[in-house]
């Protein structure tokens, strides 16, 4: 996303969590994204389907001029997920950031959740990948003792105004050992 572009991408805020009043803003440009993350790690998302070496090399000198040591970089495509794998030691070489890389895997029309879960983890294990992350609607604790055995993390996120994204269902998911939960809920909510 640059200052050109990112009026493309606006977000959709609710005001009070009434999606009626929402109001609509600007994605932040990567720079802004990272300076506003302080010194929490940043959890950048691609979004393409490809990621071509310039605009990688781009975003981790980005990265290293804003100070950022350590990232989670997150993706649904598997061209992606396994470039940025590959790409990890030379990252670190060449711009002093080491990242996690995380699979986002979606729900397929068609294929049992479990047979979802077996194809995201030979997936990394045929790409040097990190973490799987999946919807909460996927996730049972079969699942997350399934991805831990085979040596991955595992995160899980809500959709979009989801009636399951609550601090009963975070406090769930964490009982079974999920390694990351994206929420829309506040911090001081999740306590």
């Amino acid at each position: 996303i640059t200052r050109y572009n990112r009026h493309n991408y606006p977000i959709i805020t609710t005001i009070n969590g009434n999606v009626a009043d929402a109001e609509s803003k600007l994605i932040p440009t990567l720079d802004e994204y990272l300076e506003s993350c302080g010194t929490k790690m940043p959890v950048i998302e691609i979004k393409d389907d490809s990621l071509s070496s310039d605009a990688m090399n781009r975003m981790f000198n980005t990265m290293n001029q804003k100070g950022v040591k350590k990232a989670i970089i997150i993706s649904f495509s598997g061209d992606v997920v396994s470039t940025l794998a590959m790409f990890q030691p030379s990252a670190e070489m060449l711009y002093g950031v080491s990242y996690e890389v995380m699979y986002l895997i979606k729900k397929k029309d068609n294929v049992a959740p479990k047979d979802n879960v077996a194809a995201a983890i030979e997936f990394c294990d045929n790409n040097g990948v990190d973490t799987i992350s999946m919807d909460s609607t996927l996730c049972k604790a079969s699942t997350v003792e399934q991805i831990h055995d085979a040596g991955y993390k595992v995160g899980i996120w809500y959709g979009a105004y989801s009636k399951y994204d609550s601090r009963l269902n975070a406090a769930k998911f964490a009982s079974y050992g999920v390694d990351y939960v994206t929420t829309g809920m506040h911090p001081k909510d999740l306590r």
